[in-house]
């Protein structure tokens, strides 16, 4: 017996651990001298015949190809399985005996249980990005788009949601400028939310947690900041310089939208500050920071004065 052989005889074993079993109810039909067991469902074979083929690869490959002129309606993978269904015949095969096969209630079962599966990976990882995006952020995380009616931002953000893939690829952010009120940070997380559950890595931070975190954790904070980098998408909620009163806290905040800037990771910031700060910054001190959100950014201004949005009945 040569060394493929017994490599088929081994998958074949293990194979048939799972399938090919009889259960009350199967049926056996004749094929090619064999019994051939049939599920009493879905009436699909349980077995199939192993053999190895006598036949040379280039007849094959004609055989396919003057299979797909007969039937040019069918795709390439339709014609090869067609053709390995009629070839090759009995009398230029060797066979090895029966092997069990999944029939078709077993396949659907599987397919069923791999969708269940993966479902309940996808909501695991969205519950785990939900988590790491708003830990020991003081927001509502629940906000949705259709809670709220549509203002500048809003419609900004979800433009932005929308074009995720494009944005990310080109490492584009946005700045949302405008007042106390203007809705700036509920649009940003009914935008967290939407990527979120799309499987977007996402952090909520508010810049006093940053500073705050950054400070506070000496031992760990470079992984602190490390996650902050290289997250999917870095929110940083209520940017306002002048509150800040150390170079320390500055360049806390310059190094993680900087090192973003360079490896083309996006940001999306809501500001206190005007439009104008960002494009044509007069303080030499926040200069940088402004300048690198500048570039790697869309601004967006709503000079709205007290706008709250009131969620839709």
């Amino acid at each position: 017996m040569s060394m493929y052989e017994e490599i088929m005889r081994q998958v074949a074993a293990r194979q048939s651990i799972n399938y090919g079993i009889y259960n009350e109810g199967d049926y056996y039909e004749e094929k090619d001298g064999y019994q051939i067991l049939h599920c009493k469902e879905c009436h699909k074979p349980k077995q199939q015949i192993m053999f190895i083929s006598l036949v040379p690869y280039e007849e094959t490959l004609k055989t396919e190809e003057e299979y797909a002129i007969r039937h040019p309606n069918l795709s390439a993978d339709e014609v090869h399985k067609a053709v390995m269904n009629i070839m090759p015949p009995p009398d230029k095969r060797r066979d090895l005996g029966l092997v069990g096969v999944p029939c078709q209630c077993q396949l659907d079962y599987k397919k069923g249980k791999r969708k269940q599966e993966k479902s309940d990976e996808r909501r695991r990882r969205i519950k785990e990005n939900v988590e790491k995006c708003y830990y020991l952020s003081h927001v509502l995380f629940y906000e949705k788009y259709s809670s709220y009616s549509e203002n500048k931002f809003t419609a900004a953000t979800k433009r932005y949601s929308q074009k995720w893939a494009e944005m990310k690829s080109k490492g584009k952010g946005l700045v949302l400028c405008g007042q106390a009120g203007a809705g700036k940070t509920v649009a940003v997380i009914c935008m967290a939310n939407d990527l979120l559950n799309r499987e977007v890595d996402v952090r909520f931070k508010v810049q006093q947690d940053i500073v705050y975190e950054a400070q506070a954790n000496f031992n760990n904070r470079k992984n602190y900041l490390d996650d902050l980098v290289h997250c999917g998408l870095l929110i940083i909620d209520d940017l306002n310089l002048q509150t800040i009163n150390s170079d320390g806290a500055r360049e806390i905040l310059f190094y993680i939208i900087d090192a973003r800037s360079k490896i083309n990771k996006p940001i999306v910031v809501t500001t206190n500050h005007s439009a104008l700060a960002f494009k044509d910054a007069e303080n030499d001190v926040n200069k940088r920071i402004f300048e690198r959100l500048n570039e790697c950014c869309y601004i967006i201004e709503n000079n709205e004065h007290n706008y709250r949005k009131s969620k839709i009945n």
